[in-house]
């Protein structure tokens, strides 16, 4: 579902940040700043999540984004690779790449007042949880989560400097 604009209200940036995937049910996260507003959203075929704040509103910003560290992952690859004729080694080879491909990303901003939670936004691909039908299986954009890390904070300042 596309997000409409209010009158005088313009789309600075957008970002699809993750997806995550569970049997036949995908869903899409998405982070829309507007020149008034910052909005998170989650979207699959059989629901819209979406929350907002005001730019105005903004009192701080803070992020994480990790990745696993190669160090371990390349060492169970090798370890993997020496051991592939044993079950261990091919158990050790998909477990490596799991570790290079895991990634967790985190934003909370906090607001002035007390009438707002603030908005806290996140994936993260570190942890597989299985119920009901299926895995589920959260996959972290890298490139969208370090340009909302790079570039959110100048977007806020330069509203509240032209204010």
């Amino acid at each position: 579902m596309e997000l409409k604009c209010a009158k005088n209200e313009t789309l600075v940036k957008s970002w699809d940040y993750a997806h995550e995937k569970k049997g036949f049910e995908h869903k899409n996260y998405n982070l829309t700043v507007t020149d008034k507003r910052i909005i998170a959203s989650s979207e699959s075929h059989k629901s819209i999540d979406r929350r907002e704040i005001y730019l105005d509103d903004v009192k701080t910003l803070e992020y994480s984004f990790e990745k696993n560290g190669l160090f371990w992952a390349i060492l169970l690859l090798i370890l993997g690779i020496f051991t592939s004729i044993m079950v261990v080694g091919i158990f050790l080879i998909i477990k490596a790449v799991h570790m290079i491909r895991e990634k967790s990303f985190v934003l909370t901003i906090t607001t002035n007042g007390f009438e707002s939670d603030g908005l806290h936004v996140g994936a993260s691909s570190l942890h597989k949880i299985t119920k009901g039908r299926g895995k589920l299986k959260v996959k972290v954009n890298k490139d969208a989560a370090n340009e909302i890390i790079e570039e959110l904070g100048a977007i806020v300042l330069d509203k509240k400097a032209a204010a």
